[in-house]
């Protein structure tokens, strides 16, 4: 049983209701009250158990030493989560607000990094609300906002999904039932790095996913990408339309022609030999990837957490 998730849920269940209250929108990101107060705390104090745990479970040290040389207890923030951000780069994860209970327009307050700076003492936007609210109850009672709140409760969905750990058939490439990334939330949704988009090559691995998405995966909770088997399967398949179309090339008589012409010429790749002896046309008689345009339907794929492993073995035609 899943302690941290069901509390996690009554929380949500509580932002929720009092959504029903409270208009929430980017003009009511500020109102407060001593119930968000509250509801600010027990997230930020259940944010600190999983964390710990999480710590834990990652491996992380725990016979750590203060300045006298002394056993000391574990901070959530500047022990825990930064070990967690050196691992999975946990502080830079994004989530969206997708409540239909919520009205905000601003990027800034629909797409959040809750986690942001949360991994140093006496920084963090929600975290320095929580240590005010919790010292100062009377006199920090403005930080007990909405805002806040929305914040830390990202941070602890983003934080339950790590300790969940699961990953997700998602059948195969050309399935079209959208995969769910809320993940059993009723407010928010994480972002997902669609690997599954590479270029096809002799030589395969992480760098054969699209630059664009490399540039997300940071960000990402999650990572949708071929199951191995299928990434080998795809690969081997590249390897025979290699062989395939060097063979159909080498019988082309334009290209026989174009290369007795032209006897320094040194091709980057089939493609360009093909398109520079014969233009378009010989490229779409010659380079049909059959074997891959085959195979891809039947691709099979999943969904895994994002924790900065790597995503595909590195394969090569050797």
């Amino acid at each position: 049983m899943n302690l941290f998730w069901n509390i996690y849920k009554n929380l949500e269940n509580e932002l929720i209701a009092l959504s029903n209250n409270i208009y929430f929108c980017d003009q009511q990101d500020t109102v407060y009250s001593v119930h968000i107060s509250d509801l600010l705390i027990r997230t930020s104090v259940e944010i600190e158990a999983i964390s710990t745990e999480l710590y834990k479970i990652a491996g992380g040290n725990l016979s750590l030493l203060d300045a006298n040389g002394k056993p000391r207890g574990l901070f959530f923030d500047s022990d825990c989560i930064q070990f967690l951000d050196m691992n999975w780069k946990i502080t830079k994860k994004t989530v969206n607000v997708v409540s239909p209970n919520f009205f905000f327009e601003k990027e800034e307050n629909r797409v959040l990094h809750p986690l942001k700076d949360c991994n140093k003492q006496g920084k963090g936007r929600w975290k320095k609300a929580y240590q005010a609210v919790k010292h100062d109850r009377m006199g920090s009672l403005a930080f007990g906002n909405i805002g806040n709140l929305i914040r830390a409760m990202a941070s602890l969905y983003i934080l339950n999904i790590y300790y969940r750990n699961e990953s997700y058939d998602v059948g195969t490439i050309m399935d079209t039932a959208p995969f769910d990334n809320r993940l059993g939330s009723d407010i928010f949704s994480v972002t997902v790095a669609h690997a599954e988009e590479c270029h096809y090559s002799a030589k395969m691995g992480d760098h054969s996913i699209l630059r664009k998405v490399r540039d997300t995966m940071d960000s990402a909770v999650l990572v949708r990408k071929f199951t191995e088997d299928t990434f080998i399967r795809l690969h081997k398949n590249m390897i025979d339309y290699d062989n395939e179309a060097m063979d159909r090339l080498s019988k082309e008589p334009a290209v026989l022609s174009f290369l007795k012409q032209n006897p320094k010429y040194k091709a980057k790749s089939l493609l360009t030999l093909a398109k520079d002896a014969g233009g378009d046309a010989l490229v779409a008689k010659v380079l049909v990837g059959q074997k891959i345009v085959e195979y891809l339907p039947k691709a099979n794929m999943e969904v895994v957490l994002n924790k900065g492993q790597k995503i595909y073995p590195d394969l090569s035609d050797e």
